[in-house]
């Protein structure tokens, strides 16, 4: 029964959120379009941020069951993690614009960044530098995400991820192009 509700309230924030901007949305508009009480919302959820979060968990929640362990942080996981993004984007459109306490954006980096650290030590060669790279690599992917999904027409899932990969390889291949003149100077 417990999912069920929970289910129910997501989707009367969903309904709502296509009508007004979830700053504009209270607890008693999320119940009184679900027909429950606000005692029975707030039995399962601290405020609207938390019912936020947890449609958000549940999405990726979806991807990672979809996924091996061994598959995270691939590019196939990826575009399902944004396909999952851009199938639901005028929820994540207007729940990313708002940066209050216990809002989405706090809470997806908090559960993205320990699969985006995981891919990219395995991918980045081992330095002084890894956490800084780490870290880099993980806000660049994280604020693209943002951007993508506030873009009014926003381009598909896997043409995102495409362009994601085009811009690590050319940044591997500007820093290859330096690393060559940096070494041809200092040899002469």
């Amino acid at each position: 029964m417990s999912q069920i509700t929970k289910r129910a309230l997501e989707q009367s924030l969903k309904n709502l959120l296509r009508e007004k901007p979830l700053s504009k949305i209270t607890v008693t508009d999320i119940t009184e379009d679900c027909g429950i009480s606000r005692m029975t919302f707030y039995y399962h959820f601290k405020d609207k941020y938390d019912l936020v979060n947890w449609i958000f968990d549940m999405d990726f929640a979806k991807v990672l069951e979809a996924h091996e362990k061994k598959d995270y942080f691939t590019w196939p996981f990826l575009e399902a993690l944004c396909e999952c993004f851009y199938e639901n984007r005028c929820f994540y459109r207007k729940a990313l614009k708002i940066r209050e306490q216990n809002c989405l954006i706090d809470h997806y980096r908090e559960k993205l960044e320990p699969f985006m650290q995981a891919g990219m030590r395995k991918i980045l060669h081992e330095t002084e530098y890894m956490d800084f790279q780490i870290n880099f690599f993980a806000d660049a992917f994280i604020g693209s995400l943002e951007r993508w999904l506030s873009e009014s027409d926003c381009m598909s899932a896997s043409e995102l991820i495409a362009r994601v990969k085009a811009c690590i390889k050319s940044c591997a291949e500007i820093a290859e192009i330096s690393e060559n003149v940096e070494q041809k100077n200092i040899s002469q």
